[in-house]
């Protein structure tokens, strides 16, 4: 027989399947962790240091010009509207969803 079950040493069984038993559950954490490091790299940040309601209260103090309001108000926008064009569905060119012919200027419609 291969198998004898008089010198089978069950400690040395117990540990080391309680070492890969931990060892799975540390690439699973592991694999969790860069999973979840990766989806939260995906989200917009405000790359521009200030929000429109610091810029209002900054305006609003005194601190800030009419003049240098809009110019920090339109930079703003800007900064914040890039991250939301290159996700939005026009800009990635799927003339299905616009109806068109990927132009977006209606061009190809005869109707027009």
């Amino acid at each position: 027989m291969f198998w004898s079950l008089g010198d089978v040493d069950y400690g040395a069984i117990f540990g080391w399947s309680l070492a890969l038993i931990i060892a799975l559950g540390a690439l699973g954490l592991g694999i969790m962790y860069f999973r979840q490091r990766l989806v939260s790299g995906d989200e917009p940040t405000n790359k521009a240091g200030f929000t429109l309601a610091d810029l209002r209260e900054l305006h609003r103090k005194g601190q800030m010009s009419d003049d240098e309001f809009a110019k920090a108000k339109a930079q703003l926008v800007s900064v914040l509207k890039k991250p939301a064009q290159s996700q939005s569905p026009g800009a990635m060119g799927d003339s299905r969803l616009r109806g068109g012919d990927g132009a977006g200027d209606g061009s190809a419609d005869p109707r027009r």
